[in-house]
């Protein structure tokens, strides 16, 4: 009888695991591209850093309490194309894009295409944290809003006002 418990429990418990480890994925699979051919005689490694971090940002925040797939993530990609730098402030311009796959084929279409200025703090390794009930820098700010944006357009191109609870959000 114990053997039976021992076994069932650890068939739960691995179980539970997989199914964790599947289900609780973040919504996004976000890609981030930095060019900084307009950036001369600066330590570059500062951009590396952004990369990796505005990457981690998007890919690890829960933006909804949904509980999505791998294969259901919200493919996107933000391309930071740096103008000037002074310090720790960077200015650039932000393109934006997703697109999601078009039911019964093999192809995706693009929903969001679209760019703007963004000038925001930023120092190497520095860290990006969100917090909904208060906005600490340009960056994080920004950066929600368009996760916002880019969940409320993937969702309204699969049900009518699907995208709501979304475009609520990122008006706060």
């Amino acid at each position: 009888m114990k053997k039976k418990r021992a076994v069932f429990l650890v068939v739960i418990l691995a179980t539970l695991f997989f199914c964790h480890s599947e289900l609780n994925a973040q919504e996004l699979n976000c890609k981030v591209q930095i060019n900084t051919e307009q950036i001369s005689g600066t330590d570059k490694s500062v951009y590396e850093s952004l990369k990796n971090v505005v990457q981690e940002f998007m890919n690890s925040q829960q933006w909804s309490n949904l509980q999505l797939k791998n294969q259901e993530k919200i493919e996107c990609t933000l391309f930071f194309i740096m103008k000037s730098r002074d310090g720790s402030s960077q200015t650039c311009d932000l393109q934006i894009q997703s697109s999601r796959p078009v039911y019964g084929s093999t192809y995706t279409t693009t929903i969001l295409n679209t760019r703007e200025e963004l000038t925001f703090d930023f120092q190497e390794n520095q860290n990006l944290t969100y917090n909904e009930t208060s906005i600490d820098n340009n960056l994080t700010a920004t950066l929600a809003f368009w996760s916002y944006v880019i969940l409320g357009m993937d969702f309204d191109s699969f049900s009518r006002l699907g995208g709501t609870p979304f475009f609520k959000k990122h008006r706060k």
